[in-house]
């Protein structure tokens, strides 16, 4: 880590990590900024990653890690969304996402993780989602541990069918993995895993839009890409245009915090929607300066969470109908 990258943070606005080659940063330095006006850049090794990240969210500076899968999780309270091409038992529990089940304690892992993964701790994670992955490329026995772990998933198809239903997942994560194996192989052919199906280039670059504006999102590793890629390949571009449309959006984030209540705060509309006589009444929250929606879940014997949501929620609200969202979330939170 260079010396003066700590002292660059306490004025950007985003901060790039470096971990390998050079050319996705390179391929971004290209691009006509527009919004972003400082950008703290340092190169580091995996051994220094975790410190040059630490000090990242302690400057609340948005990071954006390139060239490797994360190492390291903070030992907080937190909230990751994957977007790869398949989920694996390896991803979830090499990088200590998910513990192995507590039925099976002494199941040993069927690989062996790299050496520097094997000190890390467990990771207090509150949610867990998976984005954009391909259900074919996907063992049955991972997709049920996610359902029973009441994780949320967006398939490739579904995803395709409704992208803003993207949105929301992001919004609510601390952490995104964006393997750039994802998209399909025509538009990023030089990839970990390349595929002949998978995001289209305009969706990888949607998807980076959402995580940029997102309110938490602390750290975004941008990995899957080969290592002797130039600045100049269709991957590289690709991947630059990508980081741009993020930066992009994080230069213009708006924080909203709705977790207090929104009483007396004129820039939040709180809409109560009846649901009859049989069913509570549904508490919707629109704010009034970026139109994002949340709507409230209650819990037993605790204090109602708000979760994020779409305009079409409140939409199914309306014609007297549970939104799935709202459903799925109450299950998670109450049972």
């Amino acid at each position: 880590m260079k010396n003066n990258f700590a002292k660059a943070l306490s004025t950007a606005q985003l901060a790039i990590i470096n971990t390998g080659n050079r050319a996705v940063y390179r391929a971004f330095k290209r691009l006509h900024t527009h919004q972003v006006q400082d950008v703290a850049y340092t190169s580091c090794s995996l051994l220094n990653l975790e410190k040059v990240l630490a000090l990242c969210v302690r400057s609340e500076v948005f990071a954006i890690v390139l060239g490797t899968a994360p190492v390291r999780l903070f030992a907080i309270p937190s909230s990751v969304a994957v977007i790869a091409p398949f989920v694996s038992f390896e991803m979830l529990y090499s990088h200590r996402l998910l513990q192995p089940s507590p039925m099976e304690p002494s199941t040993p892992l069927p690989f062996e993780p790299p050496l520097f993964e094997k000190p890390l701790p467990h990771i207090a994670l509150t949610d867990f989602s998976a984005l954009a992955f391909q259900t074919y490329l996907t063992p049955a026995t991972v997709l049920r541990e996610l359902d029973n772990r009441y994780c949320e998933t967006l398939r490739l198809g579904a995803f395709r069918n409704n992208p803003e239903a993207a949105e929301p997942v992001l919004r609510d994560a601390d952490y995104v993995w964006f393997d750039l194996s994802a998209v399909r192989a025509s538009d990023a052919p030089s990839t970990v895993h390349p595929g002949p199906n998978g995001l289209y280039a305009e969706e990888a670059c949607q998807l980076g839009h959402y995580i940029g504006l997102s309110n938490r999102a602390k750290v975004l590793f941008l990995f899957g890409y080969k290592s002797h890629l130039c600045a100049s390949s269709r991957t590289a571009q690709l991947a630059g245009q990508l980081l741009w449309h993020v930066a992009e959006a994080a230069a213009t984030r708006i924080y909203e915090k709705i977790e207090t209540g929104v009483a007396g705060r004129p820039e939040f509309k709180e809409i109560i929607v009846d649901m009859g006589q049989q069913g509570q009444a549904l508490h919707f929250v629109n704010s009034l300066t970026t139109r994002r929606w949340w709507m409230k879940v209650p819990v037993a014997r605790a204090s109602a969470q708000w979760i994020s949501c779409l305009s079409t929620d409140y939409d199914t609200a309306c014609r007297g109908e549970i939104p799935l969202r709202w459903l799925w979330y109450y299950q998670k939170l109450n049972y």
